[in-house]
C-alpha cells in the first residue's frame, strides 16, 4: 500500500478553520503522506468562500495538495456506484458516488470525518480518523488497514 490517501472536503475545511492546540489532521496527514483531492472538493470550498482572502487562503491549502480532475474512466465508475446503490434502495448522494469512485479507481484509501456517508459503499476503505490521529509514521497505518481488511474478510 503507497502512503497515498484522497481526503474530503471535511478534512480540508478542518484544516482551514483549525483553531485548537497541535496540529489539524491535514497537517498531520502531509507529514508521511501523499494526499490527493478532486476538483469537486476544491469547487466545494471555492464556492464557500466569501471573499478574496479567504480564496487566497483555499488556493494556497490545495497547493499542498494534490487535486485530481474527472476522467471517463472515473464516470464510468461513478455512474456504476450511483445506479448499484439506487437498485439497492441505498440513499446515497451523486456526490459520494463521484468521491468514491475516484477513491476505488484510483485505489486510494478515504479519509473523511463522514464514513457513513461512505459505508454502504464497497470497495472503498475510509481509514478511521483516530488511528491517522495515533500514528506518526505511514507504516503505522499501513499495519492497521491491512490488519482491519484481513479481519474485514474474514467476517
Amino acid at each position: 500500500m503507497k502512503n497515498e490517501v484522497f481526503i474530503d472536503t471535511d478534512i480540508l475545511t478542518d484544516y482551514l478553520t483549525h483553531r485548537t492546540e497541535g496540529p489539524s489532521l491535514l497537517r498531520h496527514l502531509v507529514s508521511f503522506s501523499v494526499c490527493y483531492t478532486s476538483v469537486l472538493n476544491a469547487t466545494e470550498l471555492l464556492a464557500a468562500a466569501s471573499n478574496d482572502d479567504e480564496r487566497k487562503t483555499i488556493t494556497d491549502c490545495l497547493c499542498g495538495v494534490h487535486v485530481l480532475g474527472f476522467h471517463q474512466r472515473y464516470a464510468m465508475t461513478f455512474g456504476q456506484i450511483f445506479s448499484n446503490q439506487r437498485e439497492n434502495k441505498n440513499v446515497v448522494s451523486l456526490r459520494s458516488s463521484m468521491i468514491a469512485g475516484m477513491c476505488i479507481t484510483s485505489k486510494l484509501p478515504l479519509v473523511t470525518f463522514a464514513t457513513e456517508m461512505y459505508a454502504k459503499i464497497p470497495g472503498i476503505y475510509c481509514i478511521p480518523v483516530n488511528v491517522l490521529f495515533s500514528t506518526r509514521r505511514w507504516e503505522e497505518v499501513e499495519t492497521f488497514v491491512n490488519n482491519d481488511l484481513n479481519a474485514s474478510r474474514l467476517n
